[in-house]
């Protein structure tokens, strides 16, 4: 079974600027925490990854593992 690997993959239409900014504003909960271990993410970053995803720059293979990507 083949994953979407970006955003466009799972037919979202269209993201603005500003539905990206909603977006990492509501998962680093109104800007109170940072996410991740190896590097603490915060808006800013979030916000960059999800314009990324939706431009399809963030792509791992389809045949490798979670794991295999590390």
């Amino acid at each position: 079974m083949m994953s979407p690997t970006n955003l466009r993959e799972l037919r979202i239409k269209g993201l603005t600027e500003e539905e990206i900014q909603a977006l990492a504003y509501r998962c680093t909960y109104q800007e109170t925490r940072t996410i991740g271990c190896i590097k603490k993410l915060g808006k800013k970053e979030v916000a960059d990854i999800y314009r990324l995803a939706w431009q399809g720059k963030i792509r791992g293979n389809k045949n490798e593992s979670a794991s295999e990507r590390r």
